[in-house]
């Protein structure tokens, strides 16, 4: 299991070790946070919750 959260007043972009195969983040949060070739990107205050 893979949390992340981000508790900066700006964005964050943070290169994963692994890729991300399930987001078990709730979906009114989903739309902030997005992984895109393992690259994870988590808005202000925003947080992530996934599955190797």
């Amino acid at each position: 299991m893979l949390i992340a959260a981000n508790f900066s007043t700006e964005e964050q972009i943070i290169n994963l070790p692994y890729e991300v195969t399930k987001d078990l983040t709730p979906k009114a949060y989903k739309r902030f946070c997005t992984i895109k070739n393992e690259l994870l990107t988590l808005p202000a205050y925003g947080y992530f919750l996934g599955d190797k």
